[in-house]
């Protein structure tokens, strides 16, 4: 390739992979802007007289889902407690596990797969009662107004 046509070249090409770059980031990149049905706008005035419009969340809105979320989660509790029965050790796998050779290994596998049901069931369930706490907070929160976040 002649040296002169090596400059534009490289700077197309450059610009072509940097453009292909920049799509694919745009295209994978994340909705940050929050659902418009959650927020209201309200109305607020500072200690100086100012007049303001800022954004609040819908109580009524962000209790549907919290309550909606918490429903979810209970049906995945409930398929983490037939998992975590499902996986126990039983009479067959102690047979397994004394007449076959490599029945430790076999006891060992069904044993983590035992306590890592049981640690998933616990997590589950700290979420729940958490999100029960919150729902309780919020019907019953009088007087205050939540302020969304927006970053």
């Amino acid at each position: 390739m002649p040296k002169r046509l090596r400059t534009p070249v490289v700077v197309c090409a450059l610009m072509c992979s940097s453009f292909v770059t920049q799509t694919a980031l745009a295209e994978g990149a994340v909705n940050i802007n929050p659902p418009t049905e959650l927020l209201q706008w309200a109305e607020s005035t500072d200690r100086n007289g100012l007049d303001a419009q800022v954004p609040t969340v819908a109580r009524e809105v962000l209790i549907q889902r919290i309550a909606k979320l918490r429903a979810s989660l209970v049906r995945h509790e409930e398929e983490l407690q037939a998992a975590v029965e499902e996986k126990q050790l039983g009479i067959g796998d102690a047979i397994i596990t004394a007449l076959i050779p490599g029945g430790l290994l076999y006891a060992g596998y069904r044993k983590h797969a035992w306590d890592e049901a049981k640690d998933n069931l616990a997590r589950v369930s700290d979420q729940i009662d958490e999100l029960a706490d919150e729902l309780l907070s919020f019907q019953y929160a009088t007087g205050t107004v939540v302020v969304a976040q927006l970053h």
